[in-house]
């Protein structure tokens, strides 16, 4: 029975963690980037093990340039203004998938 409890809640947390990524990828703001509202789906992408979380533009460039990491979350309290954001995107040839909380900004 503990078995099967761990299972399903393994089970759950993947699925969630799908479920919110699908939801920001449907909301695309730029070329690889899209947005995270604050709630469950912010909770589930920044607390995935996989996903890198970046507040500065310094820390944003060094996760970008790192080859292991394939997911960056930037938080909406981080200090990176958009066309930051946009710029240092723009100039690096390594594509992440980068989502952005931010519950202001508007296409």
């Amino acid at each position: 029975n503990v078995i099967m409890q761990n299972n399903n809640e393994e089970f759950v947390k993947e699925l969630s963690t799908w479920v919110a990524r699908q939801k920001a990828l449907a909301r695309p703001i730029g070329n690889e980037i899209y947005l995270v509202k604050t709630g469950w789906e912010q909770q589930i992408i920044s607390n995935d093990a996989k996903v890198a979380t970046v507040e500065t533009c310094m820390e944003l460039e060094d996760a970008i340039q790192n080859l292991a990491t394939q997911t960056i979350f930037i938080p909406k309290n981080a200090s990176i203004a958009t066309q930051h954001l946009n710029s240092i995107v723009e100039r690096n040839p390594i594509k992440k998938t980068i989502f952005w909380e931010n519950d202001t900004y508007k296409a």
